[in-house]
């Protein structure tokens, strides 16, 4: 077995590769706690939160450089980071439909329309953390899984190599 090989594995206790499984179980618990979070706000999807439905209010409302969502939460209970960032989509453009297409910017400091999209800008925040949250344990899952399987994997090559450096055992003596 090369050196360098045998002493990372040498340092690879058991402490390491319960770490690799600890990444795996917070992945798991962070995405569970994420879609808790979202479930209790008991968010549901306005019968208007469809591509083609928003696309038609679009061009009823005049609108310039702006596209529907492709997904949908019509009538849906959101319950995940995924239908979180798609309801947040929704939210933008039914503030843009709302504010005739300007955004916080484009409006006098004492328009009350500014206070739309500062509610706006504070809710969509949050679904897209809650989206972003979720992606960030699912990847902690993924590298965990792949950190199990790289470390089978070197289990399996030490062994193998261990096998093809035993010595072999001399053939028995002739009696003659």
């Amino acid at each position: 077995m090369p050196k360098a090989l045998h002493r990372w594995l040498s340092r690879c206790d058991r402490p390491d590769r319960a770490r690799h499984f600890a990444v795996i179980v917070v992945g798991v618990v962070g995405r569970s706690y994420v879609e808790d979070q979202v479930q209790k706000e008991n968010i549901v999807g306005s019968d208007d939160m469809t591509p083609d439905a928003t696309d038609a209010a679009i061009k009823e409302a005049g609108l310039q450089d702006v596209s529907a969502p492709s997904c949908s939460v019509a009538g849906e209970k959101v319950e995940n980071g995924k239908e979180a960032k798609c309801f947040a989509d929704y939210m933008r453009v039914h503030t843009l439909e709302a504010t005739g297409g300007k955004t916080y910017s484009q409006f006098a400091q004492d328009d009350p329309n500014r206070d739309i999209w500062v509610t706006e800008t504070a809710l969509t925040t949050a679904l897209y953390t809650s989206y972003f949250a979720e992606n960030v344990a699912l990847f902690a899952i993924l590298i965990g899984i792949v950190m199990v399987l790289v470390g089978i994997g070197f289990i399996v090559l030490t062994v193998f190599t261990r096998r093809r450096a035993a010595p072999e055992t001399p053939p028995p003596a002739s009696a003659t």
